[in-house]
């Protein structure tokens, strides 16, 4: 639905700067939310990694946002 996180990203960047009054907290990105992708990102890079795995390319553009 997001798409990647660095489209993600741009995309409320862009709408917080043409609307800064608004406080839709669907749309705001704060920094317990940052603080929470970097959490879950270090989460999944654990996990593939117990599974043998190593992400060679770790990049916003590399990040899925599901919701």
């Amino acid at each position: 639905e997001n798409g990647d996180l660095l489209t993600f990203m741009r995309k409320r960047r862009v709408y917080m700067i043409e609307n800064p009054d608004d406080k839709d907290t669907g749309v705001i990105i704060t920094i317990k939310n940052q603080l929470m992708f970097a959490i879950q990102i270090a989460y999944g890079l654990e996990y593939i990694t117990s599974q043998g795995f190593i992400h060679r390319d770790i990049a916003a553009r590399n990040i899925l946002v599901d919701r």
